[in-house]
């Protein structure tokens, strides 16, 4: 799954603590490649929850850690961050992507694409995802277990 934002100006995307936190919690154990400040730098980052670190219930689990990438994509004097993550992913990480999207298109004002063709507002996006953005942490770990 690959979402696209439009990205006028680098400086408004967030440092990484700070998108971890929206993702997931404050305080989350994480894997990371790339620096703090590796998007407003222009370069790639991936994240990933160490789930098993955190919550004992996920050690043996094929989900166990999924990547979640960051890319700055420089087109027709455009700049486009993209956030991709495993189709097979699951509901938690699913959640996490669509929340960094939200957060960064609602902090840098801009556009989004779920299928590299349309690009729509902050506000159908939200109603497009809403499922995942407005389901709890908790509820989210709860049913990316079961779906396991």
């Amino acid at each position: 799954m690959k979402i696209i934002l439009k990205v006028i100006d680098k400086k408004c995307l967030p440092k990484v603590a700070e998108l971890v936190e929206i993702m997931w919690y404050k305080g989350v154990n994480v894997s990371r490649v790339g620096e703090e400040d590796s998007l407003i730098k222009g370069t790639s980052l991936s994240l990933s929850w160490d789930k098993w670190l955190d919550d004992e219930r996920w050690k043996g689990h094929s989900k166990f850690k999924e990547y979640i990438y960051f890319e700055i994509e420089y087109t027709n004097s455009e700049q486009k961050l993209s956030i991709e993550v495993d189709e097979n992913a699951c509901f938690v990480d699913i959640r996490a992507v669509h929340r960094a999207a939200e957060y960064i298109s609602e902090r840098c004002n801009s556009l989004i694409s779920m299928d590299k063709g349309e690009w729509i507002q902050l506000s159908e996006y939200r109603s497009i995802v809403g499922g995942y953005t407005k389901t709890s942490f908790s509820d989210a770990v709860q049913q990316s277990l079961s779906d396991i």
